[in-house]
């Protein structure tokens, strides 16, 4: 009888590799190779804007300490682009680390804007 069940397992293993399985909705579930996949990509985003945050405070500080950035206004402007965008990628982990995928794309969103506005601002772009 063990041998019995242990081939009906063995045969049930073997079914739909290679596809995609149909849940109960009726739309097929991912490969596990492509979800492994796009969870590799969704973390290296996410460590890829969290540098991208960690460079863009560095060059506001180095835009302030050279004197490139003048002026209260500009300098608080700086100061509220960088916490902006720092929650910004915080929001983009937070989204990753929960498996949100509709907030996750937006967070990525915002994240870009957010990262973008700093370093325009550390290169003088104040408008």
């Amino acid at each position: 009888m063990k041998r019995v069940i242990f081939a009906a397992m063995l045969m049930l293993a073997g079914c739909n590799q290679g596809s995609d399985a149909i849940n109960s909705n009726g739309s097929a579930l991912p490969v596990p190779s492509n979800l492994a996949d796009q969870t590799k990509l969704d973390e290296t985003a996410a460590l890829g804007f969290e540098t991208a945050v960690a460079v863009a405070a560095d060059l506001a500080t180095l835009a302030v300490k050279t004197h490139a950035i003048k002026g209260t206004t500009n300098l608080e402007r700086l100061r509220a682009a960088g916490e902006k965008a720092r929650l910004a990628v915080a929001s983009v982990r937070a989204a990753y680390n929960a498996g949100n995928a509709d907030n996750y794309a937006t967070a990525i969103e915002q994240a870009q804007v957010s990262i973008d506005d700093v370093r325009a601002l550390a290169m003088g772009d104040v408008h």
